[in-house]
């Protein structure tokens, strides 16, 4: 097995396909089982099979990683998703960006006091970032599949769109 953590992060773009291209082949030529950690989102869908998603050392989504990136269900892999730089966004899209980070940050600032206040085992632990938080998180959540391979740690509905499971 061979664990990989960030291993390209700091690299240039033309050193950084060599690398991933290497690790390719170490892990084909020698059958290796590969743990690739990372929070480039592009890398791991183009890299990975599988993808977990991690927030304050709990999965809190996994499976296909085309599923996962694309089709993101909890709230933490949506922010990761939409802070992917996108070579292809434009004024409209760049503009709506930033009009939801600031709707998220005033969110997050209503929140403030109680991110002091929660502690590591209780509720989800998203919860005083989500935009969606709500009543039920502050219990654990359960993983539920959204989808072939597909789990989320999560108290919204199977569609992510904010409503809870009933």
């Amino acid at each position: 097995m061979l664990l990989a953590d960030e291993p390209v992060s700091m690299l240039d773009v033309s050193i950084r396909l060599e690398i991933l291209g290497l690790l390719d082949r170490l892990k084909e030529e020698r059958g290796l089982a590969l743990l690739y950690v990372t929070h480039d989102l592009a890398t791991a869908r183009h890299f990975s099979s599988e993808v977990m998603v991690m927030y304050r050392g709990e999965i809190v989504e996994r499976g296909p990683s085309d599923e996962v990136i694309l089709a993101p269900r909890h709230p933490y892999t949506q922010l990761l998703a939409a802070a992917a730089p996108s070579s292809g966004a434009g004024r409209e899209r760049a503009r709506a960006a930033r009009a939801a980070r600031a709707a998220r940050l005033a969110a997050r600032a209503r929140r403030d006091a109680e991110r002091r206040e929660v502690a590591a085992g209780d509720g989800c632990r998203f919860r005083p970032r989500c935009p969606f938080a709500m009543d039920a998180c502050t219990r654990r959540p359960p993983e539920v599949q959204v989808g072939p391979g597909h789990g989320s740690r999560c108290w919204l509905g199977p569609d992510g769109g904010g409503r809870p499971w009933p």
